[in-house]
């Protein structure tokens, strides 16, 4: 099993959880589905899985790091969100863009709640 198979068995399915956490807090029912859209269509978490390997590795624990680790995925996702918006991006990851799937109103919406997810995590930090 190589590195990051590694890790994504130890910290992976946790990561899963806080995104989903962060991003449906107060979540209409009706809009969870474009707002997990993004985390939903896969990737490889390499940033928060390291994140917490590193927060392990100096520190002893990796769980009171997983909002800052979650922080770290969530600004990236965002980030494509809005890169998808400007550069009219259609695909990523093989899937439609959320400015596909959705439209690019609803897109911008969807990353301004990126955004608001990523401020309920930073005060778990």
């Amino acid at each position: 099993m190589d590195v990051v198979s590694r890790l994504h068995q130890k910290y992976g399915e946790a990561v899963e959880k806080a995104l989903e956490h962060y991003l449906t807090i107060d979540a209409a029912p009706d809009f969870r589905e474009e707002v997990l859209y993004q985390v939903k269509t896969g990737g490889k978490r390499l940033r928060p899985l390291l994140t917490l390997a590193t927060a392990e590795a100096v520190a002893g624990q990796w769980r009171p790091a997983l909002p800052a680790a979650t922080i770290v995925e969530l600004i990236h996702n965002y980030s494509l969100i809005y890169d998808d918006i400007i550069d009219r991006g259609d695909v990523r990851r093989g899937l439609p863009t959320v400015r596909k799937a959705f439209g690019d109103n609803a897109a911008i919406l969807i990353g301004i709640w990126y955004r608001e997810a990523i401020e309920e995590a930073i005060l778990d930090t």
